[in-house]
Parts: C-alpha cells; structure tokens; sequence
C-alpha cells in the first residue's frame, strides 16, 4: 500500500504545490447521537465490529503519516468530540458524522485559508 500512497501523493505533487493541498485526517468514531439527542456507544449498535474499526483507525493513522511526509502540506485533525450521527443523511455509521462536525471542518478550512481581518 505504501507505494501506492507514495505514486498518489507523486500525482497530487505533479498537479498542485504543496502549500495548496490540505489533508484531512478523518477517523471512524466509536460514539454517536441517537436521533434524540442521547449519546451512545457502537457497540450498542449491531453492525459495529469494534475490532475491524479500531484497526481501520490505525491503518489510516498509517497512511496520513505517509501522505504527509510525501506532500509536506497543511493538515487539519479531526476535533475529538467528533461522533458519529444516527440522523446522518447517509444512515448511521461511524464515519457518518454529526453536521456540526462538517461545519467545524469547513470552519477549520475558512480560518486556515481566508486571511484575518
């Protein structure tokens, strides 16, 4: 997999500089909102296997180190209290978070891109 993230980033290289790429690094959660509001563990949830998550988790903390280290670009982290959100849109998943959470992400992206007033 490693060189496949090394030709990818080597693309993204040969299309952009470095200071226009911005990487986000985004993370299955292992808590949501139900629909009314109370927060809950996968595990409540019958599709969650907690152990293919957590090593997903760590395979793309794998992988980011590596991007990061071959493009040299900016990153934003995932805040901490990101969860994922049974009123998602595309259903509950833990990688289908909550609005609040994108609106934090594209908040993020303003005060990284635009200049301070």
């Amino acid at each position: 997999m490693r060189k496949c993230v090394q030709g990818y980033a080597r693309r993204l290289l040969e299309l952009y500089r470095p200071e226009q790429i911005i990487l986000y690094r985004a993370f299955c959660k292992e808590h949501y909102r139900d629909k009314e509001g109370r927060i809950h563990p996968f595990t409540d949830w019958e599709k969650y296997n907690a152990v293919f998550y957590r090593q997903l988790n760590t395979y793309l903390a794998s992988l980011y180190r590596e991007l990061e280290q071959q493009l040299g670009c900016r990153v934003l982290c995932q805040s901490g209290d990101v969860m994922g959100d049974e009123a998602n849109q595309w259903g509950l998943s833990p990688f289908h978070y909550r609005q609040e959470d994108y609106e934090h992400v594209f908040q993020s992206l303003e005060e990284l891109l635009l200049p301070s007033s």
